[in-house]
C-alpha cells in the first residue's frame, strides 16, 4: 500500500512511500488510492477518504476546539480585552442561570464551546458565533 503526505489543508505535497498495512503513519500522512492527475495551478486534495482536484489550493482550516481549560479561556479573554467584562455579564443574568454561570466561571476546570454557559455569556460580551470560535482557537494555542 502507498501512503501520501498531505499538508494541514489536505493538499498532497508530492511525497509518497510504500507502507505495510499494519504500519503506523506519522501525522500528515494518509493511506489512499493514488491521487488524481492535476495540471498547472491545480492541487490534489485529500478530503475524508478520497481525493478531489481543486483549481486553487484551499486555505488551512483551523478546527474549533470543543473544550479549553479555564486557564486558557481566561487568558484568551484577557488578550481580547473581555476578561474584565465577564463578572458584569454574569451578574446581569437573571437567576437561576446567573447562579449556574457563577459556578461554571468560578469552579470549572474547563469550558466547552457547546455549553449553555458559553451560549449565554458570548452575546453579553459582544461575541457572535465566529467571535467565540476565534476565542476558543486562540485559547487552545496557549497550551494546557
Amino acid at each position: 500500500m502507498i501512503a501520501y503526505e498531505i499538508k494541514t489543508n489536505g493538499v498532497w505535497t508530492g511525497a509518497s512511500r510504500a507502507v505495510a498495512p499494519d504500519e503506523g503513519l506519522p501525522a500528515g500522512w494518509v493511506r489512499a488510492d493514488a491521487p488524481p492527475a492535476v495540471i498547472d495551478g491545480q492541487s490534489a486534495v485529500f478530503v475524508g477518504d478520497g481525493w478531489i482536484v481543486a483549481d486553487e489550493e484551499p486555505s488551512v482550516v483551523v478546527p474549533v476546539p470543543a473544550e479549553v481549560t479555564m486557564r486558557q479561556a481566561r487568558l484568551a479573554l484577557l488578550a481580547a480585552g473581555k476578561l474584565a467584562a465577564v463578572d458584569a455579564a454574569i451578574n446581569a443574568l437573571p437567576d437561576p442561570p446567573k447562579t449556574a454561570a457563577l459556578i461554571e466561571w468560578e469552579y470549572s476546570n474547563a469550558v466547552r464551546r457547546d455549553s449553555q454557559f458559553v451560549a449565554l455569556l458570548g452575546p453579553a460580551l459582544g461575541l457572535d458565533a465566529a467571535g467565540l470560535d476565534a476565542l476558543f482557537i486562540a485559547a487552545a494555542k496557549l497550551g494546557a
